[in-house]
């Protein structure tokens, strides 16, 4: 073979080389690549939340042991959040405390916008618990709490599990179970001012979401914490099509004669929205 006939078939041969090594890159190795990084970031992003830090310090991600999950033809890998509960967050009754972990439930649902983050062409990546420690760490006290993560989930529907050492130094668990909603008209009946009352609201639609805004004022001579809203949306007959709560406040209470206002963004499933209705779904008396 001379000298030219060479160089022709090596010219040749180099780009189809290289084109065929670039397919089954892609073909057979890229899709198997596993990059959590986005999943990895919500840890610095619930550092960051303001409202969490009231009760919670150093957010982490920690990946399971067990195997990837099937969804379809994609791998699934779990993730726990875990985080530490201060001393304020020790001094909260156990359903304050369910509340709050709905919260960062709550939080971890808007940084997402899914159910699923991507971690590679075919994997994905799921939150499966939210775990908080007792950052004291004292034995005979709780020392930890946990919700199994549901992204469909309001933060009312959420049980809490509760692991601790009793006094004898004994292992137990305890299950501090989802919200009964509080009986409270935000209607008035007969005339007579409710004590809490929906003063404001409107409905927008873009796109798939509707958008629900509203202000809650307080008419009573009592003080509330942890108010939630409860958001009913119906069809042009009044059937209802779904639901969906926020909280208006945590701690930091409404005072007698206080108003604050609140933002619901609900995605509509399955046709429009047309109708809504708002009513206080839940609260605390007292800080």
């Amino acid at each position: 073979m001379d000298s030219a006939k060479k160089k022709f078939i090596i010219f040749i041969s180099v780009p189809i080389a290289l084109i065929l090594a670039a397919w089954i890159y892609d073909s057979l190795v890229s899709p198997n690549l596993f990059d959590d990084e986005l999943v990895l970031q919500l840890d610095e992003k619930l550092k960051s939340d303001k409202d969490l830090s009231k009760y919670f310090s150093n957010f982490s991600l920690s990946k399971q042991d067990d195997p990837p999950t099937t969804y379809k033809e994609y791998k699934v890998y779990s993730y726990d959040v875990l985080t530490n509960g201060n001393e304020k967050f020790m001094k909260l009754s156990d359903k304050q405390k369910r509340n709050e972990l709905g919260k960062v439930a709550e939080a971890i649902k808007t940084i997402t916008e899914d159910s699923l983050i991507k971690c590679g062409e075919e994997t994905f990546c799921s939150i499966s618990e939210i775990l908080v420690f007792d950052l004291n760490g004292k034995t005979g006290e709780s020392d930890s709490f946990s919700i199994t993560y549901d992204y469909y989930k309001s933060p009312t529907e959420y049980e809490m599990e509760v692991s601790y050492y009793d006094e004898n130094s004994k292992f137990q668990t305890r299950t501090v179970s989802a919200n009964e909603s509080n009986v409270l008209s935000t209607y008035k009946e007969n005339n007579k001012q409710p004590d809490l009352e929906i003063v404001e609201k409107s409905g927008n639609i873009d796109g798939k979401y509707i958008y629900v805004t509203g202000a809650l004022k307080n008419n009573s001579d009592k003080t509330y914490s942890f108010i939630e809203v409860k958001v009913t949306y119906m069809d042009d007959n009044g059937k209802i099509l779904d639901t969906d709560t926020t909280y208006v406040n945590s701690s930091d209470a409404l005072l007698p004669n206080e108003r604050k206002s609140f933002k619901l963004m609900t995605e509509m499933i399955g046709g429009v929205y047309s109708k809504y209705r708002i009513e206080v779904y839940d609260y605390n008396v007292g800080y």
